[in-house]
């Protein structure tokens, strides 16, 4: 009796394992960031749009907007290390931009493409993230996006 129990319970761990294996539950999921950085005569209705279009896209979990203000304040902390190159990066040589997290196994560029031919978007950049896992920081080739 008790081997045909350890035998049930044997099936069902493998079953188990099987549906995580199909559903994609055993692969893990990576960290991405999308940035887009505005162009410095956007107007304040391009910028609502390009927010609400970013905002939209499939797996978005969040968008941030980051002003130039931030974006300095940001590049001053990272590279306190070295001041004198932090002493050569202006206020006014950075962009603003939106800052949009994703969470997925792999990023499908595909559906950044109606961002593209937005008004006000310079360019888009895709990263993804370290997860803690001995994985550094990467740029995504998403091909020509602006």
């Amino acid at each position: 009796m008790s081997l045909s129990v350890v035998g049930l319970l044997l099936v069902g761990a493998l079953t188990a394992t099987g549906v995580m294996a199909l559903t994609g539950r055993l692969v893990p999921e990576n960290r991405f960031t999308v940035t887009v950085y505005l162009d410095r005569d956007i107007d304040a209705g391009q910028k609502a749009a390009l927010q609400s279009a970013l905002a939209a896209l499939d797996g978005v979990e969040g968008v941030k907007y980051e002003s130039r203000e931030e974006a300095w304040q940001l590049s001053q902390q990272l590279l306190k290390a070295d001041p004198a190159l932090a002493a050569k990066i202006k206020v006014d040589d950075l962009p603003d931009s939106f800052n949009a997290d994703f969470a997925e196994v792999v990023f499908d560029c595909e559906r950044l493409t109606p961002l593209t031919s937005m008004a006000g978007a310079d360019t888009i950049v895709v990263l993804q993230r370290s997860n803690g896992r001995n994985q550094p920081t990467a740029t995504i080739a998403c091909g020509n996006l602006l």
